[in-house]
């Protein structure tokens, strides 16, 4: 057996070259995971994992030509055992609900350190998701304010009914 099968095949997409380049140079300090490729936008996302085939897919959400969330359902519509992570600013829970509809495994904020992100890689890997504390809160707030035995009408009185 060689140590190229425990090698985590990654890819990331961002339109921003900045981020690409320094999640790239960053992570390429562990040896287990390897940046195959990189692309700028949701189309060039869809053509990279098709011709290169990468385990992990460190994918941005709001991007021009197409956004990360069309591109992830493309992605695990033809491929499926490719692993989506969303990666990104925004924590509003329609689009951490979306991300995660068309069918990212994770949903990280990109304020997070190296070594979490290197661990969400491999949880992916694994077929392990991660959502970023923030998402969590996101999603936890979202549900309260749409439980409908939950808000309160002026009166004191449940909005129920």
């Amino acid at each position: 057996m060689t140590m190229n099968s425990n090698i985590i095949r990654v890819a990331i997409v961002d339109d921003n070259d900045m981020i690409r380049f320094g999640m790239s140079i960053s992570l390429d300090v562990y040896e287990d995971i390897e940046i195959v490729g990189e692309a700028r936008n949701g189309r060039q996302a869809i053509e990279l994992c098709q011709r290169l085939k990468p385990d992990v897919l460190l994918i941005d959400l709001i991007m021009p030509e197409m956004d990360g969330v069309t591109a992830i359902r493309h992605i695990r519509k033809a491929q499926p055992e490719v692993r989506c992570v969303a990666l990104t600013s925004f924590d509003e829970a329609s689009l951490i609900q979306s991300a995660l509809a068309a069918g990212a495994l994770s949903y990280l904020i990109k304020n997070l350190s190296l070594e979490a992100l290197a661990t969400a890689i491999r949880d992916a890997h694994a077929g392990k998701g991660t959502l970023a504390p923030e998402a969590e809160e996101a999603l936890d707030d979202d549900a309260l304010l749409h439980t409908p035995h939950a808000p309160l009408v002026p009166g004191g009185t449940t909005g129920v009914g």
